[in-house]
């Protein structure tokens, strides 16, 4: 067990005055002191960075690429062989463009690879091991040093700063949690939030949230399942807790953000929640803008999109690809996601900043719906179904097989069977007959041990 998960686990059992006292107290530390010089600096770096123009971004990124696919070539065993394997070296590099050249990894091979991609590093780096959610597949577990922490600490300070948000105001955070029926909520030091674990979504324990959460009086939500959310707002909208008053600011991630999610949560909040998008590796970060337009954040790392050919994408949807530059310990280099965006070069954003645009994050590849012919129905298709079907408290759409998917349904108050039929109907007609649609009504849908919500699984490879 790690030191977070120990101090976590003891923070859930002190009694609840203590533990709304404790957040209360330490929230009021600047993490600028908490996390010392390394985090300031970060901070410092990136405060100038967002100012920088499209060659100076491209410029700092090609100068750590170049040090980083050096130090690979020359001290991680995998790479070395791999980039030989391939008939690449560092030498190919001469301006960024040249990424194309480096051979790209996926999960697959880092799963086979780990101790062989991980470089050794001295004392002074602090290595300790990380690990994936696990959404899809079992978690993946690698060595990542602390500056990568404090980095990734950095960033999600300066992206609350965007939108008026400080380290030192309240806040709460909806997670997924494995203490079973019992309520369980701690105070975490290291998000500097209350954080509230769900493993089931039952109205009893949002009521009893709730009322903790007036005590605490919250100015955002943060780091939140956007499905949570969404339970939230629903109940909120049902009557069935009073409004959260004091949110000023939601910020959702590790999920996809769907329109009917979105719908829900401002007409409980009065506010758009935002999105941003990011994974435990480390290899890319996509946030939102103060107009709630999507960016690569280029500081981060290299963020590609790329179609099944590796070929980038100006226009359109592929996948994300990363090239990290936070965790020396455990390099990745042209990673791929298995997510998938759509991209823009031609969209600009008045917010003044001149990171690329992204449209929205599709999901995973295991979100696309297939059928016999080739095709693949991309989550869009079956969120602008959803967003205007009413009667239902949870939904979710499994693939076992070629052509064909069960809709789990737990209905809501008003719901009957021409709703259902609806519902089939439209999705048949959205996806051009070329799926059949099995309605399924259930009392709840069991979460995964992560608690992330996913709408659509395929178990079709």
């Amino acid at each position: 067990m790690k030191l977070v998960d120990i101090i976590n686990k003891i923070n859930s059992r002190m009694p609840d005055t203590v533990k709304i006292l404790n957040g209360r107290l330490f929230t009021k530390i600047p993490n600028s002191l908490i996390y010392g010089k390394v985090y300031r600096n970060a901070r410092k770096f990136l405060e100038e960075t967002q100012h920088y123009t499209k060659e100076q971004i491209e410029e700092m990124q090609f100068l750590k690429l170049k040090k980083i696919v050096s130090e690979c070539y020359n001290r991680s065993p995998f790479y070395r062989r791999f980039y030989k394997e391939h008939g690449f070296s560092p030498g190919m590099l001469k301006d960024l463009s040249d990424i194309n050249k480096i051979p790209p990894i996926d999960k697959s091979i880092v799963r086979k690879e780990i101790k062989n991609i991980a470089i050794p590093l001295s004392f002074k780096y602090f290595v300790s091991m990380s690990r994936t959610g696990g959404t899809c597949t079992s978690p993946m577990v690698f060595p990542e040093i602390l500056e990568a922490k404090i980095w990734e600490r950095a960033f999600i300070d300066r992206f609350y700063s965007w939108h008026n948000l400080k380290d030192t105001d309240p806040k709460i955070s909806f997670k997924g949690g494995h203490a079973g029926p019992k309520v369980a909520w701690y105070y975490s030091p290291f998000l500097k939030s209350t954080v509230f674990t769900f493993w089931d979504i039952f109205e009893e324990r949002i009521k009893t949230y709730s009322e903790i959460i007036q005590k605490i009086k919250p100015k955002a939500i943060v780091a939140s399942y956007p499905s949570l959310v969404y339970a939230f707002a629903r109940a909120i909208n049902k009557g069935l807790i009073p409004k959260l008053e004091s949110i000023k600011i939601i910020f959702c991630s590790s999920e996809t953000l769907f329109p009917y999610q979105i719908k829900e949560i401002e007409a409980a909040f009065g506010i758009k929640p935002i999105d941003y998008y990011g994974q435990n590796e480390r290899v890319s970060l996509i946030q939102q803008c103060v107009n709630r337009q999507y960016h690569i954040i280029p500081e981060y790392g290299i963020t590609e999109i790329l179609d099944e050919n590796n070929r980038p994408i100006t226009n359109g949807v592929g996948e994300i690809v990363g090239t990290g530059f936070l965790n020396r310990a455990f390099p990745l280099i042209r990673y791929k996601t298995g997510d998938f965006a759509v991209i823009n070069l031609n969209k600009t954003c008045s917010c003044g900043l001149s990171y690329t645009c992204i449209e929205k994050i599709e999901g995973r590849s295991g979100d696309f719906l297939k059928t016999d012919n080739g095709m693949a129905f991309s989550p869009t298709v079956i969120e602008s179904t959803v967003d205007n079907f009413k009667h239902f408290k949870d939904i979710q759409f499994i693939q076992n097989s070629i052509n064909q998917v069960d809709i789990l349904l737990c209905p809501d108050n008003g719901y009957d069977m021409t709703d259902g039929e609806n519902l089939v109907r439209d999705l048949t007609y959205r996806t051009k007959n070329r799926i059949k649609f099995r309605l399924k009504i259930v009392e709840k849908i069991p979460r995964p041990k992560n608690s992330k919500k996913r709408l659509i699984i395929s178990k079709i490879e």
